[in-house]
């Protein structure tokens, strides 16, 4: 009888230990998506940048920085950049970034409603 009962103390051991890592194993996983997506939200690119205009990945990652050339931009470019999420952060007060957005010219429209353009401005 005393076998069954030190049994039973060590299965229900057991059992709260597993649920105990069970549960930390979910927190975490909760906790790393949560991270990724704040990292990734434009409040967090804004405060990151050092200057604008800037580029970034879908991920919140800052891929560059400044005035790029994009003269002669054509329609299947802008599909590029969309369907490689690269986001265009931007300050509407910022000189290069105005020339940028005049770059983009009849395709800027787009971009906007693309949702990849970040008016840093507005978050503030």
């Amino acid at each position: 009888m005393g076998q069954k009962k030190e049994y039973n103390k060590w299965k229900t051991g057991t059992y709260v230990l597993l649920a105990i890592i069970i549960l930390m194993i979910v927190i975490t996983i909760y906790q790393e998506n949560k991270s990724i997506e704040d990292f990734a939200s434009p409040e967090s690119i804004c405060s990151r940048i050092k200057a604008t205009p800037s580029w970034a990945d879908i991920n919140g990652n800052i891929i560059d920085t400044g005035y790029k050339n994009l003269t002669g931009l054509t329609y299947d470019e802008l599909n590029i950049l969309i369907e490689k999420n690269i986001r265009f952060v931007y300050h509407p007060g910022c000189k290069y970034c105005q020339k940028q957005m005049l770059e983009f010219g009849y395709f800027w429209n787009d971009y906007q409603d693309s949702g990849l353009t970040i008016d840093c401005s507005k978050l503030n």
